[in-house]
This record gives structure tokens, C-alpha cells and sequence, in this order.
């Protein structure tokens, strides 16, 4: 339905800039294989990266009741 208005809506060059725009998605192997080096320093980025927040909150909770209570 509205993507129908929309190539109604749109001129011929519009359509061709619409009709460009396809994706390929190719299931084969890498051409090189990643190091397992590299797999661990971003494996461990993306962990740290998901407990920076959490971890910081954890150590001030304490600062978070206390605003809590004096308002």
C-alpha cells in the first residue's frame, strides 16, 4: 500500500534511484581469516563496553539512594 503511493509519488528519475539501490547478501567463507589476537581485543572490547554502565551505577549507588532521600 504505501509503498506503492510512494513510487506513485516520486518521478521517473526517482524510480530508477529507487530501483538502484538492491542488495546483495553473499554466504561464503572470509577471504582471510580474522587473528585470533584481533577476536580477542574485540570480543573483549564489546564485553567491557556492556559493564562500563552498570558497573559505574554499582559503585555510586550509594550516592543515588542519598539524592533519593534528601529530596
Amino acid at each position: 500500500m504505501l509503498n506503492g503511493a510512494l513510487i506513485k509519488s516520486v518521478n521517473l528519475a526517482g524510480r530508477n534511484v529507487l530501483c538502484a539501490q538492491r542488495r546483495n547478501i553473499v554466504y561464503s567463507p572470509p577471504l582471510r581469516r580474522m587473528p585470533f589476537a584481533q577476536k580477542l581485543i574485540i570480543g573483549s572490547a564489546m564485553v567491557l563496553s556492556g559493564y562500563i554502565v552498570p558497573a559505574y551505577i554499582l559503585v555510586n549507588l550509594k550516592y543515588y539512594n542519598k539524592s533519593a532521600v534528601e529530596e
